[in-house]
C-alpha cells in the first residue's frame, strides 16, 4: 500500500515538473518571438532610414551637380563681360588717341606751304591709317612703322632743313619677325607728338631722335629720345602719359615696361614691348 502510494506521487510530481517545464519553454519561446519580432522590425526601420539616405546622397549629389553647372555658367559670363569691358575700354582709349593724333596732325601743315602736294599725300596715307586701321586692336608690326615714318615726316616738315632728327624704325632686315609679330595701333604717336611739341626743336643742340630695335625673340626697344626747351611749352600738351600707361596695361599686362628718364636736358622715353604673335591678331571693326 505505501509502495503504490508513493509511485502516485513521483507520478505526480513528475507531472507537475514536466508543466512547470512547459511553462518556461513558452515562455521563453514567447521573448524569442518577440526578440525576433522587434529584431525584423529595427531590419524594417533600418532599411527604410537606408534607402531615404540613399535617396538624400542622390539628390544632394543632383544638387551638387546643379550647383556645379551654375558655377561654370556664371564664370563663363563673368568672362564674357571682363572680355566686354576690355574690349570697351580700349575703344575710349582709342576715341581719346585717334582726335588727339589727328589734331596735331592736322597743326604739323602750317609749315608745308612749300611742299603742298607731298604733305598732302602724306597726311592721306596717315589718316587712313588712324581711320581704319587704328580701329584693331592689332595690327601688323611693319605697318606700324609704316605709319610712323610718315608721322616723322609731317611733323619734320614744319621744322629747318637742317635740324638734326634721326629716324631708325627699319626691321627690314627681320622679315620673319615682322611677319610673326603684331603691336598695338598708334602705339608711337604719343611719344613722337610730345618730341615735337615740348622738345627743343629751335637751338643749334637740338635734335629728336626716334629708334626701334628687337632686343630678343619676341621683344622690341622703342626709344625717342629730344632736348628739352629752356623755357617750357605752354601750349596744349601730346598725348597723357596716364592714358599711354592705362592703354598698356589694357594690351600688354606684365608683358611692357615703360620708363622717362630727364638727363642733362635730354628728355627720354623708353617702351619695352613683349609682342603677341600674328596668330592672336583680333579683329574689332566691321
Amino acid at each position: 500500500m505505501t509502495t503504490t502510494l508513493l509511485t502516485i506521487h513521483l507520478a505526480q510530481s513528475d507531472e507537475g515538473l514536466l508543466f512547470l517545464l512547459l511553462i518556461v519553454a513558452a515562455g521563453f519561446a514567447i521573448r524569442y518571438y518577440f526578440l525576433l519580432s522587434n529584431e525584423k522590425e529595427h531590419s524594417r526601420q533600418l532599411g527604410i532610414f537606408l534607402n531615404s539616405a540613399n535617396e538624400e546622397i542622390s539628390r544632394l549629389k543632383h544638387d551638387v551637380k546643379k550647383l556645379e553647372e551654375s558655377e561654370m555658367r556664371l564664370l563663363e559670363e563673368e568672362k564674357k563681360l571682363k572680355a566686354e569691358i576690355h574690349l570697351k575700354k580700349l575703344d575710349n582709349l582709342r576715341f581719346a588717341l585717334n582726335p588727339h593724333s589727328f589734331k596735331n596732325t592736322l597743326n604739323s601743315i602750317q609749315g608745308m606751304a612749300r611742299d603742298t602736294y607731298e604733305s598732302v599725300r602724306g597726311l592721306s596715307g596717315t589718316i587712313d591709317y588712324m581711320l581704319y586701321d587704328a580701329q584693331e586692336v592689332f595690327v601688323s608690326l611693319d605697318r606700324e612703322l609704316e605709319f610712323a615714318n610718315q608721322y616723322l615726316v609731317l611733323f619734320q616738315k614744319k621744322l629747318r632743313p637742317s635740324f638734326n632728327i634721326q629716324i631708325d624704325l627699319d626691321l627690314s632686315h627681320r622679315s620673319d619677325f615682322i611677319s610673326q609679330f603684331i603691336i598695338a595701333p598708334l602705339i608711337t604717336a604719343g611719344f613722337i607728338e610730345n618730341a615735337f611739341q615740348h622738345g627743343d626743336t629751335e637751338s643749334p643742340e637740338a635734335f629728336i631722335s626716334v629708334k626701334i630695335e628687337i632686343i630678343d625673340n619676341r621683344s622690341v626697344l622703342y626709344t625717342v629720345r629730344n632736348r628739352i626747351r629752356a623755357v617750357p611749352h605752354r601750349g596744349k600738351g601730346g598725348l597723357g602719359q596716364s592714358k599711354m600707361k592705362e592703354r598698356l596695361d589694357l594690351l600688354y599686362p606684365s608683358k611692357y615696361h615703360l620708363e622717362y628718364k630727364n638727363e642733362q636736358g635730354v628728355f627720354t622715353s623708353l617702351l619695352k614691348l613683349e609682342l603677341h604673335e600674328r596668330k592672336d591678331l583680333v579683329h574689332t571693326g566691321g
